[in-house]
């Protein structure tokens, strides 16, 4: 789970919906410790997928543009959560 989280937190992904879907497929598979290996495994594969499409684009070369789009959506966040 903390794995999950720190991942997500440093992608800047923990606040989309993506990222909040495998953030709750990682509690989920923490809630349930006795579930059967083949119900683990399929939420182990559901989890890759999940942060594989989190974490899309993560790292990728950006456009000045892009660049500017980001920086305008930080902003938007930082404001919206009161933080001027």
């Amino acid at each position: 789970m903390a794995a999950v989280i720190a991942k997500l937190t440093e992608a800047d992904r923990l606040d989309t919906w993506e990222g909040q879907a495998a953030l709750d497929l990682a509690q989920q598979m923490a809630d349930a410790p006795a579930a059967t290996l083949s119900a683990r495994a399929a939420a182990n594969k559901e989890l890759r997928e999940a942060m594989a499409l989190a974490l899309k684009g993560v790292g990728a070369p950006t456009s000045s543009v892009q660049e500017i789009r980001d920086e305008l959506a930080r902003r938007r966040r930082e404001r919206a959560q009161g933080a001027v």
